[in-house]
């Protein structure tokens, strides 16, 4: 933790950042030692929503807002590489060896200031990325070029979290960065070194549990600036031309704007918490080459409780850490159309003024949902997917397919893992279907993020997953 004081009156209270560079081998493996329940967080907490129907609904907060810091000259981005504690939990965790936590994955500077100063003001995000990429990450920003920040949030179904990335241009990388210690204390806790990385190596990031915020982050910069992401590595997309003259293809603004002042979501404060998510607290140690205890440290995180189930095929499955977002498509004789939905989220609710300007519960996404237990990948869930997921809204499905590997939309209070899929939809049963909207890849959803005159329109998409699963897609149909 970083106090606040005269020479840093753009920091909160409290701030903590997440970054340190220490010599190499100081710190050699992070070992857990044990989990617990928790009866009073010390730092998430759980809260209760209701809809006008009377469903319930739970959301994980933290405090404070985050900012990344993308800093990036050319075709280099700065970033680091280091272990990730919550990665060899052994209570539902991801089963990792842990002799592989040392370089472990690679993410980006970043760190989590609260949405205003000491005064109680608004701090934007582009003068607190400067702001922590001058004090704390002693990065020489005299020439530096502070870009659009690229907004969403992390997991809109499961945490109250708001991501603000924001990438700074510099004229070259080639130097180290200095940076204070590591409010957990561990030495290898993601903060080894700074990294220098190729923003054309999607490929690589685009692999088996990789932190998802620098591809999302590196694949808007590329189409920003017209650039190819460079071939896909992982088999082709291929799909049927299929006879759309009959389905309905909307406009992409009204595909995707929010409908004004719905907001369906009131917090319930005297309902205790419990049903969906529960919050426990890690410890862990940090060993030396020797295997001497170096540092120790404590996490809390949240899993989905123990009464929390889906229901299918006649049998209730445990919800999982796994959940999958999917993309419906069809191809025609004109191009490749993509399904969009509206849905209702509360996180949406609580950052809607901030990310659209006005207030709405409402959000375009593509579906994302919870897998079970057992359901570990893509391939053990197709079942699950076709006849569970599919059918629920509504979809008649040709085939299905994988679009990279799994990733984790944030490394830290939903302890989740994401696989994102495409759903080949049947375009005859499209024609009747209401919560779907279709819209042109290449010439309506994808100017979005390239098209200046399009691109206030990219506010509206708020989802992080929604994000990575309709760009993966067109990467693998080489559309970018």
């Amino acid at each position: 933790m970083i106090a606040a004081d005269e020479s840093h009156p753009h920091l909160d209270r409290m701030c903590v950042v997440s970054a340190e560079k220490v010599a190499i081998g100081e710190g050699a493996k992070i070992v857990w030692r044990e989990v617990e329940p928790v009866v009073e967080p010390e730092f998430l907490c759980v809260k209760v929503y209701k809809t006008p129907s009377g469903r319930t609904v739970e959301l994980v907060e933290r405090p404070g807002e985050t900012v990344d810091v993308f800093p990036f000259a050319g075709d280099r981005v700065l970033a680091r590489r280091g272990a990730r504690p919550l990665l060899i939990l052994p209570d539902r965790g991801v089963p990792l060896d842990q002799s592989r936590s040392g370089a472990y994955p690679v993410e980006q500077l970043s760190a989590r200031p609260s949405a205003g100063n000491t005064e109680g003001e608004q701090v934007d995000a582009r003068t607190a990325a400067l702001n922590i990429a001058r004090d704390h990450f002693h990065i020489p920003i005299e020439a530096a070029r502070v870009l659009e920040p690229i907004s969403y949030l992390t997991l809109p179904t499961e945490i109250d979290e708001k991501v603000d990335a924001v990438p700074i241009e510099l004229d070259h990388v080639n130097y180290w960065i200095k940076l204070g210690k590591h409010p957990t204390g561990l030495r290898s806790a993601g903060e080894v070194c700074s990294h220098q990385m190729d923003l054309n190596l999607l490929s690589a990031l685009t692999g088996t549990h990789s932190d998802e915020r620098i591809p999302r982050m590196a694949r808007e910069l590329l189409l920003r600036e017209g650039r190819s992401f460079g071939p896909w590595p992982w088999p082709r997309t291929e799909l049927r031309v299929q006879d759309v003259s009959r389905l309905r293809i909307s406009d992409i603004s009204e595909a995707i704007t929010p409908e004004l002042d719905r907001a369906i979501f009131t917090e319930v404060p005297e309902q205790a918490p419990g049903t969906y998510h529960r919050i426990k607290r890690a410890y862990f140690e940090e060993l030396d080459p020797r295997g001497e205890k170096v540092g120790e440290s404590s996490l809390e995180f949240s899993i989905p409780s123990e009464l929390s189930h889906i229901h299918f095929r006649g049998v209730d499955y445990p919800v999982s850490n796994n959940m999958t977002s999917l993309i419906p498509v069809i191809n025609t004789s004109d191009g490749i159309l993509i399904g969009i939905a509206r849905f209702d989220a509360a996180a949406v609710q609580n950052y809607s003024t901030q990310l659209y300007g006005y207030r709405s519960s409402q959000y375009a996404t593509l579906p994302l949902c919870s897998l079970g237990e057992g359901m570990d990948s893509f391939a053990s869930a197709a079942d699950f997917i076709v006849e569970g997921v599919c059918k629920s809204l509504g979809l008649k499905v040709i085939r299905i397919g994988r679009l990279g590997g799994m990733y984790f939309p944030s490394l830290g209070a939903p302890l989740k893992t994401v696989e994102s899929g495409w759903i080949e939809a049947d375009a005859e049963s499209a024609i009747a279907n209401p919560l779907f909207s279709w819209v042109p890849l290449r010439e309506s959803y994808l100017p979005l993020f390239s098209d200046p005159d399009q691109r206030h329109l990219r506010r509206f998409l708020v989802c992080g997953p929604t994000l990575t699963t309709s760009l993966r897609f067109a990467h693998s149909v080489g559309l970018v």
